[in-house]
Formats: C-alpha cells, structure tokens, sequence
C-alpha cells in the first residue's frame, strides 16, 4: 500500500516543546504588558514550540524589536539631556516608543497565528497561558514598583 504524498508546506513540526504551546494571543498580551524582552522570548519559545513555519521570521522581528527599542530608548535619553524634547512632551514620546514596539509585534502575531491555527488542526495540544500572563503581570507590577532604573529599563524595553 501507497503512503499518501499529501503535505500542507507550512505544516507545523513536531518537537519536544510542544507541550507548552499556547495560543499567540497570551505572549502578545505579554508583550503589551512586560515589555519585549518577557514577552518577545515567550513569543519566540511559542514559535519554536509549535514548530511554526515562519518561526525564523519571528524570531528575526523580535530581535529587532529589541535591538530597535534598545536604540529608541537610548536615543530619546540622550534627546531628553540635551533638552530636545521639553518634559511636558516625555508621555507623548513613550506612546510612541509603545506603538513601535507594538507594531512589528502584531506582525508576528498574525504570523505565529497562522501556524497556531494549522497546530490545532492536526491535533496539537494548546496550554491555557492565562495562569502565565497573570502572573508576568503581578512581578512586572512589583517590580516596577520597588525597583530602581534598571529593572523600569528593562521592563520598558
């Protein structure tokens, strides 16, 4: 007997993280709530996880996100000594700063998205990251709250 020769090219791959794949949404949220280095390398595990297709792309946008809020966040320091934005304008610059970060971001959203769909129609398993995201929260929280610089930075990132 013949084995079939069907194959769908973006097909998942099997791998031993597959147990802790989660849908795209919960490290997007993640990504919203602590920032890109939390939440981009839950973003990325997740690509890996469930063998995404596109899981190189994915991982290349998050690094730039990083590599690209590192130089933003630099950059608007700098700016900010050399008084070429006046404070008043600093909350409208971090909105700005979000909204960087966010954009590439929801790109690999939708393309881990599509991966996730196919993931769950062979039949992958999908973990609830409710419990996670809960929980990045609450430590980014009191983190933010009884840290110095360094951990605002690295949470702003």
């Amino acid at each position: 007997m013949r084995q079939a020769t069907y194959h769908i090219v973006d097909e998942p791959t099997r791998g031993p993280l597959e147990r802790v794949v989660v849908n795209p949404l919960w490290p997007f949220l993640a990504l919203m709530v602590a920032g890109s280095l939390v939440g981009g390398t839950w973003l990325a595990l997740n690509a890996f996880a469930m063998g995404s297709a596109t899981r190189r792309r994915e991982v290349a946008a998050l690094v730039a996100i990083l590599v690209g809020m590192l130089v933003l966040i630099v950059g608007i320091s700098v700016l900010h000594r050399a008084e070429v934005f006046p404070t008043w304008t600093l909350p409208y610059v971090r909105i700005g700063v979000r909204v960087a970060r966010m954009l590439p971001a929801y790109f690999v959203f939708t393309w881990q998205s599509r991966s996730f769909a196919l993931f769950t129609y062979v039949g992958g398993e999908v973990r609830n990251g409710l419990w996670f995201l809960l929980a990045i929260f609450f430590l980014s929280t009191s983190a933010l709250v009884e840290s110095g610089p360094i951990a605002r930075f690295l949470f702003a990132l």
